[in-house]
């Protein structure tokens, strides 16, 4: 059978649109492309985690007492660090494994695909999306979901899969001959939106693909059906035509949680990665539980590959230490095999400049994560002021060093912080949080199982729905029977 598409006018006169490539079945994955050749290859698991970690600070540049611009120009890449677990690498694995199956699928040699995306280059505002040919749909439907609170590493993660990926790039004279250059956008990667608005996602997707198609002559209203396109399927089908591998949407909140807006967002979502593109939503516990709470229709995007990055567990967590304990009193015994709370510290201690090379105190890993109620970022940033302090000119040394002293340069790091570690700190000595205002203040900060109490998860819900609650305490339910 001819490869060739053509179009047939009213008068029965025929066009050819598509000429016969002559690469049968011939895949995007292979076009002669330096970019496309590293994607497609399949990583190792130590170079998977090579791309994913990032290592702060180099050997050489170890910090110097009072040299307060060297050690600022290491502190720099300090904040850079990032420390991978095992989970990690097997999501980062199984997302880009995701990228590189859909652009082996995505066979230009085959004349049903290629009638489909030439079909799709025409595609209207008010028009449907063209059905998925056959050797797309066996890889769609492939969706990624990272729940954590606030502070608990999703930027970082978001940073580090875009490692894993090419720029986007293009294709010149690929090998089919309707096309004369091939744009490919391994990842895009989007905010969502702060106005919650499925206009407010597609504008950024919209300045997304035009930062890289775009030159001088490009007019300011290209691509602007994208926009006006309330279905959402413009936006699609730009991202078909541009072959993007991936979307990654970052930031969703339970602040960002409207009974409608959020219902046109997660329906796009949902859309795209049913016709083929991966998707991966990072977002807050608060946000999964808010939509979740309007019913199975789009918490369908929950349904793919987890990644639960939960905070850092305390001692308390870990059964060393009660709950009334104040954290500067608790004695932590010494560990037989270092925990992940312990690596995480030690891999900033390591990095810093004014602390690499010297001898940390047993006791700071477990005493920081405690102070810190085991949020990553903050636990980042109090370590880096730890090694701003010891740089300085009148610095401790770390053989002086005592909780009190710690603790004291934590507080003024995380001193705007203070109430959400007040409320944090209610939820480890009571297991709930007794005030409305404060569960929805700081409804990002909280871990999921706090949505699974009745109480808390009955506020929330009024909140979604955009409900009311006089109610400000917490009140013990009435428990009937014997």
């Amino acid at each position: 059978m001819s490869g060739e598409i053509v179009e047939t006018d009213a008068s029965g006169k025929t066009t050819v649109i598509s000429k016969d490539s002559g690469h049968s079945l011939m895949p995007l994955a292979d076009f002669p492309s330096r970019e496309m050749a590293k994607m497609m290859h399949t990583p190792k698991t130590s170079e998977l985690t090579n791309r994913l970690e990032r290592i702060a600070v180099p050997t050489e540049e170890v910090g110097v007492p009072g040299r307060l611009t060297r050690n600022a120009d290491g502190r720099a890449k300090y904040r850079r660090l990032y420390v991978t677990t095992a989970p990690i690498v097997e999501f980062a694995s199984a997302k880009t494994a995701a990228v590189r199956d859909f652009y082996r699928a995505k066979q230009f040699g085959n004349p049903e695909y290629r009638r489909y995306k030439f079909e799709t280059l025409q595609l209207r505002v008010g028009d449907a999306l063209r059905p998925l040919p056959s050797c797309v749909q066996e890889t769609a439907g492939t969706g990624f979901v990272v729940i954590a609170p606030v502070q608990c590493g999703k930027t970082a993660l978001a940073d580090a899969l875009v490692r894993c990926f090419p720029k986007p790039f293009t294709i010149v004279n690929p090998p089919t001959e309707a096309l004369s250059e091939l744009h490919v956008f391994p990842i895009i990667r989007l905010k969502y939106p702060s106005n919650r608005s499925l206009s407010g996602l597609l504008k950024a997707l919209r300045a997304a693909i035009l930062e890289v198609t775009s030159d001088e002559h490009t007019k300011r209203s290209a691509l602007s059906e994208m926009v006006e396109d309330e279905s959402g399927d413009i936006a699609i089908a730009t991202c078909i035509l541009v072959n993007v591998g991936g979307l990654i949407i970052e930031g969703a909140t339970g602040r960002k949680v409207h009974y409608v807006l959020t219902e046109e967002v997660m329906e796009f979502l949902v859309k795209v990665r049913d016709n083929g593109i991966p998707v991966t939503l990072m977002c807050t516990p608060a946000f999964m539980h808010g939509v979740k709470s309007y019913g199975s229709t789009y918490a369908s995007i929950f349904d793919g590959v987890p990644l639960y990055l939960d905070p850092l567990k305390t001692s308390v967590q870990k059964g060393l230490a009660s709950k009334e304990s104040e954290i500067s009193a608790r004695e932590i015994p010494a560990e037989d095999t270092p925990s992940i709370e312990t690596t995480f510290v030690k891999s900033f201690w390591q990095s810093g400049p004014s602390t690499k090379g010297k001898k940390m105190p047993r006791w700071l890993p477990q005493f920081v994560v405690d102070y810190c109620y085991g949020r990553r970022g903050w636990i980042a940033q109090c370590m880096e002021q730890l090694d701003i302090e010891l740089g300085s000119s009148n610095g401790t040394p770390v053989e002086k060093w005592t909780k009190a002293y710690v603790e004291g340069v934590m507080k003024y790091r995380l001193k705007a912080m203070n109430p959400v570690r007040k409320v944090l700190g209610e939820l480890e000595r009571t297991d709930v949080i007794s005030s409305k205002a404060k569960f929805l203040s700081y409804v990002d900060f909280l871990p999921n199982e706090v949505f699974e109490l009745p109480l808390q998860g009955t506020w929330y819900e009024m909140l979604v729905t955009q409900g009311d609650n006089k109610n400000d305490t917490f009140e013990p339910p009435i428990i009937s029977g014997p």
